[in-house]
C-alpha cells in the first residue's frame, strides 16, 4: 500500500505557537492551520521519506513556527537547525549594497569598470555602460553561472556538478570578466544570474577594503541572526540538515568562495523569521528603510508566457486579488542549492508572512504563495 505522510506513524510533527504580543490563538483556530498545512505539504513526503519542512508564519500578531518530517533519524529538527537558503542570500547582498549607496559610497548608476583592475574593462554596448544596478536587477547579460565554471575534462566535470562553485576563485571571475563580450544593451532583458552577484561582492568588498563574508558577519551581528553562516564549525556542521535531491538521494552541501554573495548562506528558522521581521518593517526603522529601497519595483519585464515580472534588488514582487477584489502586492525570495529549497515572503502593508526552509530540492515557491494567499484570505 502506498505510503503517504500523514498516515504513517513516523511522522514527527512539531509545532510552536507563539504569541508575539497578544494571547496564543484559539486551539480551533491553530488547528485549521495546522490542517491546511498538512494538506498542502502532503506530497513532499509522499515523493522523498527523508524532506524534512521548517514553516515559519507571521499572521496578525501571530507567530507559527512548524517543523514537519517524517524520518525518525532528523526528530531532532528545531528552529536552530540549519539549512542551505541558497539565492535568498541575494537580499543580505543587497541590503548591504543598500547601505553603501546611503552612505554614499556608490550608486546603482556606478559603472563596474570603476572597481575592475585597470588592464581589464568590460566593453560598452551602444556606448552604454554596464553599472551597479545592472548587476542587482539580472540585467547585466550575464548568463546564471560564467562560462568558464565548469572544466573541460569529463571526470572533473562530474566532480563538480556536486559542488559547482567550490574550486572557483575571485581570479577565475576577473579573466571571466576579461573576456566577456556583450551580446545585447545592458537593461534591455532580464535574465536571472548567480555570475551578476558575484561581481557585485566583488565591488563591496573594494569598497570597504573588507572580505565580503566578514561583511556580512558584521551585517547579520548587528541583525541578531545567530544562526546564520557562511562557513560552519564542526558543532555548526552537526546541526545541518542532511540535503537530499528529488529522487530522495543524498547530496552533498554546496562550497563556495567568490559565489558567497550569490548564494552561499546557511540559516535557521529561528534566523529567517527574524529575517522576515526585519523585512516587513516590524523590528527596526532604520533597516525597514534600507529594505524598502531594495523592495521598490525597480525592473519590469514580460516572460515567454506574456506574464508581467517585476523585481526588486534581491526581491521578485507579485501581485494578487484578495477577499475584498483589490489587488495586494506579494514581495519574496528563493533559492536553491544541490539539496535544498527556501521561500521567504509576505504581503505588503500586512502583517503577513511565511518563511519555508526544506531538505529537498523539490520547489516550495509555489507551496509559500498559496499560505500567503490562504492566510491573507483568512485574515
Amino acid at each position: 500500500m502506498k505510503k503517504t505522510a500523514f498516515r504513517t506513524c513516523k511522522i514527527a510533527l512539531i509545532i510552536f505557537f507563539v504569541s508575539l504580543h497578544t494571547p496564543l490563538y484559539t486551539q480551533v483556530e491553530n488547528d485549521i492551520i495546522y490542517d491546511f498545512i498538512s494538506r498542502i505539504t502532503a506530497p513532499f513526503f509522499e515523493s522523498n521519506e527523508n524532506t524534512t519542512l521548517a514553516i515559519g508564519i507571521i499572521h496578525g500578531e501571530y507567530q507559527h513556527n512548524i517543523i514537519l518530517n517524517q524520518n525518525s533519524d532528523v526528530l531532532n529538527v528545531n528552529k536552530h537547525s540549519l539549512f542551505e537558503i541558497g539565492s535568498i542570500t541575494k537580499i543580505f547582498t543587497t541590503l548591504w549594497l543598500a547601505e553603501q549607496i546611503a552612505g554614499n559610497n556608490l550608486s546603482l548608476d556606478t559603472p563596474v569598470n570603476e572597481f575592475l583592475p585597470d588592464h581589464i574593462q568590460i566593453p560598452k554596448y551602444n556606448g552604454k555602460e554596464m553599472t551597479v544596478f545592472h548587476l542587482a536587477t539580472h540585467t547585466a547579460g550575464f548568463k546564471r553561472v560564467p562560462s568558464n565554471l565548469f572544466s573541460r575534462n569529463p571526470l572533473r566535470f562530474l566532480i563538480q556538478r556536486n559542488n559547482p562553485y567550490r574550486e572557483y576563485t575571485k581570479e577565475n571571475l576577473i579573466n571571466f570578466l576579461q573576456k566577456f563580450v556583450p551580446k545585447r544593451e545592458y537593461g534591455a532583458a532580464y535574465e536571472y544570474s548567480n555570475t551578476g552577484y558575484a561581481v557585485l561582492g566583488y565591488i563591496l568588498e573594494k569598497i570597504t577594503g573588507k572580505e565580503y563574508k566578514e561583511l556580512l558577519k558584521e551585517k547579520l551581528t548587528r541583525m541578531n541572526l545567530i544562526d546564520t553562516k557562511y562557513t560552519l564549525n564542526d558543532e555548526q556542521n552537526a546541526i545541518l540538515v542532511n540535503g537530499y535531491n528529488e529522487r530522495g538521494k543524498r547530496v552533498l552541501n554546496w562550497d563556495v568562495d567568490v559565489f558567497a554573495p550569490a548564494l552561499g548562506l546557511k540559516s535557521s528558522l529561528r534566523d529567517m523569521v527574524n529575517t522576515l521581521e526585519w523585512s516587513m518593517g516590524t523590528i527596526n526603522e532604520e533597516s525597514g528603510t534600507l529594505f524598502d529601497f531594495c523592495q521598490k519595483e525597480w525592473f519590469t519585464y514580460y516572460d515567454e508566457y506574456g506574464a508581467k515580472r517585476v523585481i526588486g534588488l534581491g526581491w521578485n514582487i507579485n501581485y494578487i486579488f484578495n477577499s475584498e477584489h483589490t489587488i495586494d502586492k506579494i514581495i519574496w525570495s528563493g533559492g536553491a542549492t544541490g539539496g535544498y529549497r527556501s521561500y521567504i515572503g509576505f504581503i505588503e502593508n500586512e502583517k503577513i508572512g511565511v518563511v519555508i526552509l526544506a531538505n529537498t530540492t523539490k520547489n516550495v515557491d509555489i507551496l509559500g504563495q498559496r499560505i500567503l494567499t490562504y492566510l491573507n484570505e483568512n485574515k
